[in-house]
């Protein structure tokens, strides 16, 4: 990769995504990126973007991923081929942006995780970095108000096609980095995960039975992660002094009990609301992404965080697949994970001081 020069980017899935939030962005007079292919499996679209940014229109997938033009790749569109463009990227050393969910199911994305933590190439999941603020938010809200957290629910959403059912993973690092870090579960070691059929696990409100896993951690600390039919993932906490409900990229409800020391026993109960300001606009995100990823490229370390919670994923995920059949897996050596958000150089000061009106880092 040429020193001190914009990154050459190849762009596979050239659909709506791209369109609206991603190609605005490279268009601008200083794009951080350079675009030089194209690929899509629709051949004219590749070809119309290739004349736009005056590049090259790839013949095929791995055409466009080896190509000498090529020094980094975005998967902005979900095609029929991913998240096998994913791995080739990965196995080519290029540095991987990815704006969709990189796969359907744990057995994917635990193999596709495994091979992004053995590359030195940064590997970019873009729904990450919008989630920063409200990450953050929460670790705020542990530290000053809710105390420390007993209980951890993140509730994946399903996803329906003609084949089959599947639940989508904790793809997005943020998650990752929520269930690790907002409970201060950093390095420490699960003492059991387990896998829990469908008719074993109810909801909140004891109706529909879901499946899942639990994870159980020293200190009286359980993680949950279970499917639901709802529209969207969210993620629920309880903990010593209130809850909190992480429903939304950047929305926030939590409820604090503040006790009354005249009477022991009793207190008085504080609702709470937070929303971040919203950049303007999806040229605005495409932008920051890939300004970020730009960065990346020539300072992989930044990153390094992430490929740690990914790390303990790993752990966690294939624990819970071999729980399936022995009804329970305990993680005797898993990997010592010692990263923490506070390292990651990239976090400005406005994502350290969430809540007053910051925008998306």
């Amino acid at each position: 990769m040429a020193a001190g020069g914009t990154p050459k980017l190849g762009v596979v899935g050239v659909g709506r995504l791209w369109e609206a939030r991603h190609r605005p962005a490279l268009r601008q007079p200083y794009p951080p990126l350079r675009v030089t292919a194209c690929f899509d499996q629709v051949a004219r679209r590749a070809e119309r973007e290739a004349e736009l940014f005056r590049a090259r229109a790839a013949s095929s997938l791995r055409g466009l991923i080896f190509g000498a033009d090529v020094e980094a790749v975005a998967f902005v569109t979900r095609q029929w081929f991913h998240p096998l463009g994913v791995e080739w990227a990965i196995e080519a050393g290029r540095p991987v942006f990815v704006a969709v969910d990189p796969v359907d199911d744990w057995a994917d994305y635990v193999g596709l995780v495994e091979r992004m933590t053995r590359t030195e190439a940064p590997v970019f999941l873009e729904l990450e970095r919008r989630h920063l603020p409200a990450l953050r938010r929460l670790i705020q809200l542990r530290e000053e108000r809710l105390g420390p957290i007993h209980h951890i629910r993140f509730t994946l959403k399903k996803r329906v096609d003609a084949t089959r059912t599947t639940s989508v993973p904790p793809a997005e690092p943020a998650v990752g980095l929520a269930i690790e870090t907002i409970a201060g579960l950093r390095a420490r070691t699960p003492r059991r995960v387990e896998f829990r059929p469908r008719a074993f696990a109810l909801d909140d409100a004891g109706g529909k039975a879901q499946s899942g896993w639990r994870i159980d951690f020293a200190d009286d600390v359980e993680v949950e992660v279970v499917e639901s039919d709802q529209p969207r993932w969210s993620l629920a906490i309880r903990a010593e002094a209130g809850e909190a409900v992480w429903d939304g990229p950047n929305s926030i409800r939590w409820r604090e009990t503040i006790p009354n020391h005249n009477t022991p026993g009793t207190g008085t109960s504080v609702v709470g609301d937070w929303q971040t300001e919203e950049m303007t606009g999806a040229e605005a995100v495409g932008h920051d992404s890939l300004a970020q990823f730009a960065a990346a490229i020539g300072c992989p370390e930044r990153f390094a965080w992430q490929r740690n919670a990914d790390q303990r994923l790993v752990a966690w995920a294939q624990a819970a697949a071999q729980s399936r059949d022995i009804g329970a897996a305990v993680l005797d050596s898993p990997p010592r994970i010692d990263s923490d958000l506070n390292s990651d150089p990239s976090v400005t000061d406005r994502t350290r001081n969430p809540g007053q009106g910051e925008t998306h880092s």
